[in-house]
Protein backbone atom coordinates (compact mmCIF):
# COMPACT_ATOMS: atom_id res chain seq x y z
CA UNK A 1 0.00 0.00 0.00
CA UNK A 2 2.84 2.40 0.87
CA UNK A 3 4.53 1.64 -2.47
CA UNK A 4 1.27 2.38 -4.27
CA UNK A 5 0.63 5.72 -2.56
CA UNK A 6 4.27 6.71 -2.90
CA UNK A 7 4.16 5.85 -6.61
CA UNK A 8 1.14 8.11 -7.10
CA UNK A 9 2.74 11.00 -5.20
CA UNK A 10 6.20 10.61 -6.72
CA UNK A 11 5.90 8.93 -10.14
CA UNK A 12 9.12 7.47 -11.50
CA UNK A 13 10.09 6.21 -14.93
CA UNK A 14 10.24 2.40 -15.04
CA UNK A 15 12.74 0.72 -17.35
CA UNK A 16 11.46 -2.26 -19.32
CA UNK A 17 12.85 -5.66 -18.26
CA UNK A 18 11.60 -8.98 -19.69
CA UNK A 19 12.77 -10.71 -16.52
CA UNK A 20 9.86 -9.15 -14.67
CA UNK A 21 7.44 -11.27 -16.70
CA UNK A 22 9.63 -14.38 -16.34
CA UNK A 23 9.54 -14.04 -12.56
CA UNK A 24 5.79 -13.40 -12.62
CA UNK A 25 5.25 -16.42 -14.87
CA UNK A 26 7.14 -18.74 -12.52
CA UNK A 27 5.27 -17.27 -9.55
CA UNK A 28 1.94 -17.80 -11.32
CA UNK A 29 2.70 -21.50 -11.90
CA UNK A 30 3.80 -22.10 -8.30
CA UNK A 31 0.94 -20.16 -6.71
CA UNK A 32 -1.63 -21.80 -9.01
CA UNK A 33 -0.37 -25.24 -7.99
CA UNK A 34 -0.64 -24.32 -4.30
CA UNK A 35 -4.15 -22.94 -4.83
CA UNK A 36 -5.33 -26.06 -6.69
CA UNK A 37 -3.87 -28.28 -3.96
CA UNK A 38 -5.80 -26.40 -1.26
CA UNK A 39 -8.97 -26.46 -3.38
CA UNK A 40 -8.71 -30.22 -3.96
CA UNK A 41 -8.27 -30.80 -0.24
CA UNK A 42 -11.41 -28.81 0.47
CA UNK A 43 -13.34 -30.83 -2.13
CA UNK A 44 -12.03 -34.08 -0.63
CA UNK A 45 -13.18 -33.16 2.88
CA UNK A 46 -16.59 -31.81 1.74
CA UNK A 47 -17.40 -33.62 -1.54
CA UNK A 48 -21.18 -33.15 -1.44
CA UNK A 49 -21.28 -29.42 -0.69
CA UNK A 50 -21.33 -26.40 -2.94
CA UNK A 51 -18.31 -24.10 -2.94
CA UNK A 52 -20.08 -21.59 -0.75
CA UNK A 53 -20.96 -24.31 1.75
CA UNK A 54 -17.42 -25.69 1.61
CA UNK A 55 -15.96 -22.32 2.49
CA UNK A 56 -18.42 -21.93 5.37
CA UNK A 57 -17.63 -25.45 6.66
CA UNK A 58 -13.84 -25.23 6.19
CA UNK A 59 -11.61 -25.02 9.25
CA UNK A 60 -9.62 -21.83 9.75
CA UNK A 61 -6.25 -23.23 8.65
CA UNK A 62 -7.58 -24.65 5.37
CA UNK A 63 -9.53 -21.47 4.67
CA UNK A 64 -6.47 -19.32 5.35
CA UNK A 65 -4.35 -21.33 2.90
CA UNK A 66 -7.09 -21.23 0.25
CA UNK A 67 -7.65 -17.47 0.54
CA UNK A 68 -3.96 -16.61 0.68
CA UNK A 69 -3.19 -18.75 -2.37
CA UNK A 70 -6.12 -17.31 -4.31
CA UNK A 71 -4.95 -13.77 -3.51
CA UNK A 72 -1.42 -14.75 -4.53
CA UNK A 73 -2.68 -15.91 -7.94
CA UNK A 74 -4.78 -12.77 -8.40
CA UNK A 75 -1.88 -10.66 -7.18
CA UNK A 76 0.45 -12.08 -9.82
CA UNK A 77 -2.13 -11.38 -12.53
CA UNK A 78 -2.70 -7.84 -11.26
CA UNK A 79 1.05 -7.22 -11.09
CA UNK A 80 1.55 -8.52 -14.64
CA UNK A 81 -1.30 -6.35 -15.95
CA UNK A 82 -0.11 -3.21 -14.14
CA UNK A 83 3.48 -3.65 -15.31
CA UNK A 84 2.35 -4.29 -18.88
CA UNK A 85 0.16 -1.16 -18.84
CA UNK A 86 3.00 0.86 -17.36
CA UNK A 87 5.37 -0.26 -20.14
CA UNK A 88 2.72 0.29 -22.82
CA UNK A 89 1.63 3.77 -21.71
CA UNK A 90 4.77 5.00 -20.01
CA UNK A 91 2.59 6.02 -17.04
CA UNK A 92 3.93 4.64 -13.73
CA UNK A 93 0.55 5.26 -12.09
CA UNK A 94 -0.57 1.85 -13.39
CA UNK A 95 2.15 0.19 -11.31
CA UNK A 96 0.97 2.14 -8.27
CA UNK A 97 -2.66 1.13 -8.88
CA UNK A 98 -1.54 -2.49 -9.12
CA UNK A 99 0.21 -2.27 -5.75
CA UNK A 100 -2.89 -0.73 -4.17
CA UNK A 101 -5.10 -3.44 -5.68
CA UNK A 102 -2.91 -6.19 -4.22
CA UNK A 103 -2.87 -4.41 -0.84
CA UNK A 104 -6.68 -4.24 -0.90
CA UNK A 105 -6.95 -7.99 -1.56
CA UNK A 106 -4.56 -8.79 1.29
CA UNK A 107 -6.53 -6.54 3.64
CA UNK A 108 -9.76 -8.25 2.57
CA UNK A 109 -8.31 -11.68 3.38
CA UNK A 110 -7.06 -10.43 6.75
CA UNK A 111 -10.48 -9.04 7.70
CA UNK A 112 -12.20 -12.26 6.55
CA UNK A 113 -9.91 -14.42 8.70
CA UNK A 114 -10.29 -12.10 11.69
CA UNK A 115 -14.09 -12.31 11.50
CA UNK A 116 -13.92 -16.08 11.01
CA UNK A 117 -11.60 -16.69 13.98
CA UNK A 118 -13.56 -14.24 16.12
CA UNK A 119 -16.42 -16.75 16.20
CA UNK A 120 -14.08 -19.34 17.74
CA UNK A 121 -13.01 -16.92 20.46
CA UNK A 122 -16.64 -16.15 21.27
CA UNK A 123 -17.59 -19.83 21.58
CA UNK A 124 -18.56 -21.18 18.20
CA UNK A 125 -20.95 -24.14 18.15
CA UNK A 126 -20.53 -27.41 16.26
CA UNK A 127 -22.02 -27.75 12.74
CA UNK A 128 -25.84 -27.91 12.69
CA UNK A 129 -25.95 -31.32 11.00
CA UNK A 130 -23.68 -32.82 13.64
CA UNK A 131 -25.74 -31.18 16.39
CA UNK A 132 -28.91 -32.79 15.06
CA UNK A 133 -27.22 -36.21 14.90
CA UNK A 134 -26.05 -35.93 18.53
CA UNK A 135 -29.52 -34.93 19.74
CA UNK A 136 -31.05 -37.80 17.73
CA UNK A 137 -28.74 -40.27 19.48
CA UNK A 138 -29.72 -38.87 22.87
CA UNK A 139 -33.43 -39.07 22.06
CA UNK A 140 -33.00 -42.65 20.84
CA UNK A 141 -32.11 -43.74 24.38
CA UNK A 142 -35.36 -45.18 25.89
CA UNK A 143 -34.51 -43.90 29.37
CA UNK A 144 -34.27 -40.29 28.13
CA UNK A 145 -37.64 -38.57 27.82
CA UNK A 146 -36.34 -35.48 26.01
CA UNK A 147 -33.35 -33.19 25.59
CA UNK A 148 -34.31 -29.95 27.33
CA UNK A 149 -31.20 -27.87 26.65
CA UNK A 150 -28.23 -28.49 24.35
CA UNK A 151 -25.04 -26.45 24.05
CA UNK A 152 -21.87 -27.18 22.10
CA UNK A 153 -18.56 -25.36 21.92
CA UNK A 154 -15.59 -25.64 19.58
CA UNK A 155 -12.47 -26.30 21.65
CA UNK A 156 -10.05 -26.52 18.74
CA UNK A 157 -9.69 -27.73 15.19
CA UNK A 158 -12.37 -30.42 14.89
CA UNK A 159 -12.69 -30.79 18.68
CA UNK A 160 -15.98 -30.13 20.47
CA UNK A 161 -17.50 -29.97 23.94
CA UNK A 162 -21.14 -30.88 24.56
CA UNK A 163 -23.29 -29.94 27.55
CA UNK A 164 -26.96 -30.87 27.73
CA UNK A 165 -29.82 -31.17 30.19
CA UNK A 166 -32.16 -34.14 29.80
CA UNK A 167 -35.33 -35.44 31.39
CA UNK A 168 -35.44 -39.14 32.20
CA UNK A 169 -38.36 -41.47 31.57
CA UNK A 170 -39.33 -42.98 34.92
CA UNK A 171 -41.22 -45.90 33.38
CA UNK A 172 -38.26 -46.84 31.17
CA UNK A 173 -35.93 -46.67 34.17
CA UNK A 174 -38.27 -48.91 36.17
CA UNK A 175 -38.41 -51.51 33.38
CA UNK A 176 -34.63 -51.45 33.15
CA UNK A 177 -34.32 -51.85 36.92
CA UNK A 178 -36.67 -54.85 36.98
CA UNK A 179 -34.44 -56.70 34.51
CA UNK A 180 -31.63 -56.99 37.08
CA UNK A 181 -33.63 -57.09 40.30
CA UNK A 182 -35.54 -59.92 41.92
CA UNK A 183 -38.94 -58.26 42.18
CA UNK A 184 -40.58 -61.51 43.29
CA UNK A 185 -38.40 -61.77 46.40
CA UNK A 186 -39.05 -58.16 47.35
CA UNK A 187 -42.78 -58.69 46.78
CA UNK A 188 -42.89 -61.72 49.07
CA UNK A 189 -40.94 -59.92 51.82
CA UNK A 190 -43.10 -56.80 51.53
CA UNK A 191 -46.20 -58.91 52.18
CA UNK A 192 -45.01 -59.65 55.71
CA UNK A 193 -45.51 -56.22 57.28
CA UNK A 194 -45.26 -52.49 56.67
CA UNK A 195 -41.59 -52.32 57.66
CA UNK A 196 -40.72 -54.96 55.09
CA UNK A 197 -42.57 -52.95 52.46
CA UNK A 198 -40.62 -49.82 53.45
CA UNK A 199 -37.32 -51.69 53.17
CA UNK A 200 -38.29 -52.88 49.70
CA UNK A 201 -39.07 -49.30 48.68
CA UNK A 202 -35.74 -48.08 50.07
CA UNK A 203 -33.91 -50.72 48.02
CA UNK A 204 -35.82 -49.71 44.89
CA UNK A 205 -35.24 -45.98 45.36
CA UNK A 206 -31.56 -46.58 46.13
CA UNK A 207 -31.11 -48.25 42.75
CA UNK A 208 -32.47 -45.29 40.74
CA UNK A 209 -29.48 -42.86 41.05
CA UNK A 210 -27.02 -45.62 40.16
CA UNK A 211 -29.19 -46.68 37.23
CA UNK A 212 -29.28 -43.09 35.96
CA UNK A 213 -25.50 -42.86 36.35
CA UNK A 214 -24.96 -46.08 34.40
CA UNK A 215 -27.33 -44.84 31.68
CA UNK A 216 -25.46 -41.53 31.35
CA UNK A 217 -22.12 -43.35 31.19
CA UNK A 218 -23.45 -45.64 28.46
CA UNK A 219 -24.84 -42.73 26.42
CA UNK A 220 -21.56 -40.82 26.73
CA UNK A 221 -19.63 -43.90 25.60
CA UNK A 222 -21.82 -44.30 22.52
CA UNK A 223 -21.49 -40.59 21.72
CA UNK A 224 -17.69 -40.83 21.83
CA UNK A 225 -17.70 -43.92 19.64
CA UNK A 226 -19.91 -42.33 16.98
CA UNK A 227 -18.43 -38.81 17.26
CA UNK A 228 -14.70 -39.09 18.13
CA UNK A 229 -14.34 -35.32 17.73
CA UNK A 230 -16.46 -34.80 20.88
CA UNK A 231 -13.85 -34.88 23.64
CA UNK A 232 -15.87 -33.54 26.57
CA UNK A 233 -19.47 -34.53 27.33
CA UNK A 234 -21.54 -33.24 30.23
CA UNK A 235 -25.05 -34.71 30.58
CA UNK A 236 -27.09 -33.40 33.49
CA UNK A 237 -30.58 -34.12 34.78
CA UNK A 238 -33.02 -31.27 34.28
Amino acid sequence: AFHGFDGLRHPEEIAFSPWSFVVLGVSLVLESYAFLTAARELVRVHPDLSWRERIEAADSSTLAVLLEDSVAVLGVLIAAASIALTYATGNSAWDAFGSLGIAFLLALVAVTLILRNRSYLLGRAMPEEMREDVIALLNAEPAIEQVVDFKSTVLGLGVYRVKCDVEFNGAALARQMFKNWSVEEQFEEAHIDVESFKRAMVVAVDRVPRLIGHTIDDVERRLREKFPSIRHIDIEIN
